[in-house]
């Protein structure tokens, strides 16, 4: 059942506000979005074939002005690691209690985002090899178990990148990358719905907007005032984070 005018105008408006600040920092938007779409619609299905659209047109506008920045070797490393670890989310959300994984998650992305705020720095900091792997690894466990990867993705890409216009480009199009293969095993599986295509495509507009006006805001910050800005994300994405798990 297709949902009524009022829902799909209260969807337009989480979704400007969520994409216009993930645009920031090409992550975090459908992690901000879920617990307002799910109170707003009740359908998991339907919302999270709708965030995975605006995901896409999100990422898209990022790229439309980034794409030269992209740090193709990272790219690589970030999709691999992602699909090695997005089955192992699958299996352990059905064995391991949702809950207490929530909180543990939750409470890792509160610290991590406080630790930036407090502890900033110019220099490059560089984590090992092996490390950087099982943080990816992490991260595709946790998009394939709750669709929030990009918080733990984040613990390595703030490592990882020095410039905030790579952070970004690099970020959208893994995300362009990892959503395509979602939307394709949901249509493979025939859980994609068609009735989400509607509301995609009237919040296609709204992202559209969100994004370039995010896109003029964020060339005025400086790489320092970009990084805060991504622990100020982490720090709500935990509490999101915590809210979920409630």
């Amino acid at each position: 059942m297709d949902p009524p005018l009022a829902t799909l105008l209260l969807i337009l408006l989480i979704v400007s506000v969520t994409h216009f600040l993930g645009s920031f920092a090409a992550y975090g938007s459908s992690l901000l979005a879920m617990p307002f779409f799910m109170a707003a619609t009740g359908d998991l299905e339907f919302s999270i074939g709708v965030l995975m659209l605006m995901g896409g047109v999100q990422s898209a506008v990022i790229l439309r002005h980034n794409s030269a920045f992209i740090d193709w070797r990272k790219l690589g490393l970030i999709c691999g690691g992602m699909i090695l670890g997005a089955p192992i989310g699958v299996l352990l959300v059905e064995s391991l209690p949702r809950r207490e994984i929530l909180l543990v998650l939750g409470g890792v992305l509160i610290l991590s985002g406080l630790l930036g705020l407090f502890h900033q720095t110019e220099r490059h900091r560089t984590w090992p090899a092996w490390l950087n792997f099982l943080v990816l690894m992490g991260a595709g466990a946790v998009h394939g178990a709750f669709a929030s990867g990009g918080s733990v993705l984040i613990l390595y890409a703030r490592n990882a990148f020095t410039q905030k216009e790579t952070f970004r480009a690099t970020l959208a199009a893994v995300w362009i990358c990892i959503n395509a293969l979602l939307l394709i095993r949901l249509a493979w599986s025939g859980q994609f719905q068609m009735r989400v295509l509607p509301a995609a495509a009237m919040a296609t507009l709204v992202v559209m907007g969100a994004g370039l006006a995010a896109e003029r805001l964020v060339a005025r910050f400086s790489h320092r005032a970009f990084m805060i800005l991504i622990s100020l994300l982490l720090l709500l994405s935990g509490l999101v984070t915590l809210f979920r798990a409630a």
